[in-house]
């Protein structure tokens, strides 16, 4: 995860890219591939978005569902 630091502006961090995945996500479950899909213009790659997804998960403010395969808000956490 890109944390902001003297090196990594904000607007280069994992934590400016978590409101536009949750806005996302307050609207409807998207599966990994799809959300990635809507928002590939605002990540540099893969990586980044899975450090941003990663990010999120362990913030508690997703959640992954194995048998949909869809991530999905958890409301009330932020």
């Amino acid at each position: 995860m890109k944390i902001p630091s003297k090196v990594i502006s904000y607007k280069d961090s994992s934590f400016s890219k978590y409101s536009g995945m949750l806005r996302l996500l307050l609207q409807r479950e998207y599966t990994p591939l799809s959300l990635y899909d809507e928002l590939k213009e605002m990540f540099n790659g893969i990586n980044d978005y899975l450090d941003a997804l990663d990010g999120l998960y362990a913030l508690r403010a997703i959640e992954f569902d194995e048998e949909r395969g869809v991530l999905t808000y958890v409301k009330g956490n932020l």
